[in-house]
């Protein structure tokens, strides 16, 4: 993921390297009280039945404010003891972001005021970004410019806090790894941002790729402009040890989620198996031996808001050596597949009018045309039957003008 320097934050800015610890055990609800009200808001708006407060402190607020709702927090210890014995019949969790978090499906996710004191914020958004099935994200923290007003660079004057954002410069930041759908500003100096999860799933499925080429697929997923990802890897019963351990390294990423079978099955289940674990409107392929151009997703994510139902949207490619890295030419398909494209590129003998690698589509229309990709196409051509099936149906099939993936050739 390509990230803003600096946290979002203005250059020269000064930030808190070792913040003193924090512990509310002796507050009740003094502090963040506007953003657990709009918590209530937003579950009550969206008719959301679950909340996972993550950081939640001495918990009486989670439990006070949204205790109708069924509730989770999240804290260290000592606050974690503290919750537990306050508590004892809501459910609570260790957590310090270095590991996925646990719980298995959430509607509402809420962090109040917690990412300022963290030395490194890119570790709670990531682990928020690993949380499965939620369905919108509160996050809030004091407005630096309401506080101490415009031209402050740090560091901030409450010892607990590492840094401090300027309501746009959080929006921006946050915006990295969701989309930010709502910005609030409560007196005296505290913001909140409303999120939506990723808005782009990629799928790839795996079978003995290299690990040394899986790492450079990660790498250029890593450096993608559009942050609002996740990303689902099915490994297709791989049996080479280099492979097994690169996806294992990948399984520790917070926004992958790694589906293995036992046995090799074949590309077309790997690709269904990932569209019906798809939790957003839109999915894009990525080949594990491919890289993506850092500009791919936010070029397909933002061309595909405007398409009706039943499209599908591919781009370019670049073919490339693998070894020497000497690009061996593009593609240009054409901007609107017709039948007349498919009548002369059929008469020329090579009917290729849409690549697989970077193409964006919804899943669950593609698995509702006839389930997906046909299982039995498991030595090649499983993506030509499945655009043919599409355009027969009345489909729409448009390509980019840009070139957005290179194609790496190579024999295993």
């Amino acid at each position: 993921m390509q990230r803003l320097p600096n946290y979002g934050l203005p250059g020269g800015y000064r930030h808190r390297q070792e913040p003193a610890p924090w512990d509310d055990r002796h507050l009740a609800g003094e502090f963040q009280r506007p953003v657990y009200e709009l918590a209530a808001n937003v579950m009550a708006d969206h008719d959301l039945h679950s909340v996972l407060d993550v950081g939640c402190g001495s918990g009486w607020k989670l439990v006070h404010l949204l205790g109708s709702h069924r509730t989770i927090g999240t804290e260290l210890e000592p606050m974690l003891s503290h919750c537990r014995h306050q508590y004892p019949d809501r459910d609570w969790l260790m957590s310090d972001f270095s590991t996925p978090c646990p719980v298995e499906c959430v509607d509402l996710v809420l962090c109040a005021d917690v990412i300022e004191h963290l030395s490194d914020p890119d570790l709670l958004l990531g682990y928020l970004a690993g949380i499965p099935g939620w369905r919108l994200a509160v996050i809030s923290t004091p407005d630096r410019d309401a506080a101490r007003g415009p031209g402050d660079l740090g560091p901030p004057e409450n010892v607990h806090h590492a840094r401090e954002w300027a309501a746009g410069e959080f929006a921006r930041y946050v915006g990295q790894w969701f989309p930010v759908i709502r910005h609030s500003a409560y007196a005296p100096n505290t913001q909140a941002v409303v999120c939506r999860p990723a808005a782009v799933t990629v799928i790839t499925s795996c079978y003995n790729t290299p690990g040394r080429m899986i790492d450079e697929c990660a790498a250029s997923m890593d450096a993608q402009s559009l942050s609002a990802w996740e990303w689902i890897v099915v490994d297709d019963g791989s049996t080479h040890a280099g492979t097994v351990a690169a996806l294992d390294l990948l399984a520790a990423h917070p926004r992958v989620r790694l589906i293995r079978f036992l046995e090799n099955r074949g590309l077309p289940t790997g690709l269904n198996t990932a569209l019906r674990a798809c939790r957003t409107d839109w999915a894009a392929r990525l080949d594990p031996d491919d890289v993506a151009m850092p500009e791919w997703l936010e070029s397909q994510a933002a061309a595909a808001c405007d398409l009706p139902p039943r499209t599908i949207l591919g781009c370019q490619i670049e073919l490339f050596e693998h070894g020497t890295d000497k690009t061996l030419g593009r593609t240009r398909h054409p901007d609107h597949v017709t039948q007349e494209v498919i009548d002369r590129q059929a008469a020329e003998g090579c009917v290729w009018f849409i690549n697989h690698p970077g193409v964006i589509y919804r899943p669950e229309e593609i698995l509702s045309l006839g389930g997906g990709y046909d299982e039995s196409y498991r030595s090649g051509h499983e993506d030509y039957e499945l655009w043919m099936r599409a355009f027969r149906a009345g489909w729409s099939i448009l390509n980019q003008p840009r070139v957005l993936q290179r194609y790496r050739r190579w024999k295993p």
